[in-house]
């Protein structure tokens, strides 16, 4: 495939609102994910001054560098023990989530709830626009089956690349906001961040955002070039990724919040709680198979499929 197919299907896409969609759904993804973050920052940073001052105001005493216990009652209710404790925590955690230093591993995860959303859309939305605007045939005869299909892909997931990358980037940002609203509003002298432990290097969460996005922008783009129209994947992919059980541990999705688990704390509000137990091998495998399976699919399609219909 020759460099001019690539450029011909960049110039393109300029015509497209691929390229907006992606920029508004990352926007409103990560304000979202900072809101709520802040949102329960807010909520903990009250409930830990409420118990100081609700022991000071009744003569009590209590640690709050002591550790704390979560235990639930018979009847399901639960009971802090030491909240004065657990709120500080909860609180300094929270401002870890929205410091730059944990800005890669909160994008990483939050990236597990909202990627299915804006990648899988996006693969399909651009797979399926060349159908829509009746333009297949055009393409086809003047780069061939082959080429047409490979400057697709090769489009999507340099779309996925730089997406990701913005998505990083705008966690940042957020991130050093967020950090500046909560010191012009919050009196941070009794909390302590530095002493948290945090997943180390950028690299390994970047490559699993990497990877995410592109097996849900995979089967988006397959199944826009299968169905040729965008509302069946959609169904497909959203039910998939937000409404069906974990399957077991070969489940595309239980492998990827295994990774995420794995490589991340759980200090923000967007938390992986329950997987089924897992391997990296298997679960890099089965993210691989399951970018390999779309796309095979769409080629085959292009291929046996005349541009023509």
């Amino acid at each position: 495939m020759s460099e001019k197919c690539i450029k011909t299907e960049l110039r393109l896409l300029k015509g497209t609102k691929c390229l907006t969609l992606m920029l508004v759904s990352l926007i409103v993804s990560v304000g979202i994910l900072y809101i709520l973050n802040y949102t329960e920052f807010m909520s903990a940073y009250d409930g830990y001054t409420y118990m100081k001052d609700f022991y000071q105001e009744n003569g009590e005493t209590s640690d709050e560098t002591d550790g704390y216990e979560v235990i639930e009652s018979d009847d399901g209710d639960l009971y802090i023990e030491n909240p004065l404790a657990y709120y500080k925590v909860q609180t300094e955690q929270l401002m870890v989530s929205m410091s730059v230093r944990y800005a890669v591993t909160e994008a990483m995860e939050g990236a597990l709830f909202v990627f299915p959303a804006i990648f899988g859309l996006l693969g399909l939305f651009y797979g399926a626009v060349d159908y829509k605007n009746h333009i297949v045939k055009h393409k086809v005869s003047r780069l061939g089956k082959q080429n047409y299909w490979l400057s697709k892909a090769c489009v999507m997931f340099l779309m996925v690349a730089v997406a990701v990358l913005i998505y990083i980037a705008l966690c940042a940002v957020a991130a050093i906001i967020s950090t500046a609203v909560i010191s012009g509003n919050v009196n941070l002298e009794s909390f302590d961040t530095d002493t948290i432990e945090l997943s180390t290097g950028v690299v390994k969460p970047v490559a699993l955002m990497m990877a995410m996005a592109a097996v849900y922008a995979a089967f988006g783009l397959g199944f826009g070039m299968i169905f040729k129209t965008r509302l069946p994947g959609a169904i497909l992919i959203l039910l998939y990724a937000y409404a069906l059980p974990i399957s077991g541990k070969f489940d595309l999705t239980n492998s990827i919040k295994f990774m995420v688990k794995k490589l991340g704390c759980g200090y923000g509000v967007l938390t992986v709680e329950i997987v089924k137990d897992s391997s990296v091998i298997i679960a890099l495998t089965v993210v691989a198979v399951c970018i390999l399976i779309p796309l095979a699919g769409s080629y085959v399609t292009v291929r046996k499929r005349s541009a023509f219909n």
